[in-house]
């Protein structure tokens, strides 16, 4: 090649470079606001977190106002025992729609996690919906519990047996659905806090009953 003409190839490859160079920026910078947005819908969904009811909002537990905050307090020291511990509201959610509280489901980050496991999380058992079971079961935790369970949700359930399958009309009523153990004779539901909205998870066991026998 004569001096006066220019190395084309060269021009070619640093165009190619330089072209391959662009690429890889801008491939890198999609991929990074995809993460930075994936984590930030994450992020903002887990702090938001959803009921299992209605599947409604839920709220920090230390946004209750202090009023409310004494009454369920002295309403549920009448229940405080080994199966219904006191609990920290700061570590707890409140939905939003019910006004229903589930201890221990607020993260330290603040992402909030609830699932139709608190029910386990409060007795351990294979539960069913108050309204699936027979006269005759239904019969035996009446004439046990006569006082006790008056206040659980007795007079509309759920006929379906699983938990997760109520309607929302049973999901919503006040106080919320009352679900059974009938092997171990165990009720775990929503009783109201008087004078407020929320609503408080009960464990009520019956001892040495068992229902399906």
């Amino acid at each position: 090649m004569g001096p006066g003409n220019p190395d084309l190839s060269s021009f070619q490859q640093l165009g190619l470079s330089s072209m391959a160079i662009f690429w890889v920026i801008v491939l890198g910078i999609s991929a990074l606001i995809f993460l930075f947005s994936l984590t930030g819908w994450w992020i903002f969904n887990g702090r938001i977190g959803k009921s299992p009811y209605l599947g409604g909002i839920l709220l920090n537990g230390y946004e209750i106002s202090f009023p409310a905050i004494e009454k369920m307090h002295q309403f549920f020291l009448k229940y405080h025992n080994a199966d219904n511990p006191i609990f920290d509201l700061n570590k707890a959610t409140v939905c939003k729609t019910t006004g229903r509280i589930f201890p221990d489901t607020l993260g330290f980050s603040g992402a909030k996690t609830t699932a139709w496991s608190f029910i386990n999380k409060a007795h351990s058992g294979n539960y069913v919906s108050w309204g699936s079971l027979t006269n005759t079961e239904k019969n035996k935790f009446l004439n046990l519990l006569p006082d006790s369970i008056k206040d659980f949700q007795i007079e509309q359930s759920s006929e379906e047996s699983n938990p997760e399958k109520a309607s929302e009309f049973h999901q919503a009523l006040k106080p919320g659905p009352l679900y059974v153990d009938l092997e171990q004779g165990v009720l775990v539901g929503w009783k109201c806090v008087p004078e407020t909205v929320l609503e408080v998870l009960i464990v009520q066991q019956t001892k040495n009953l068992k229902v399906n026998k």
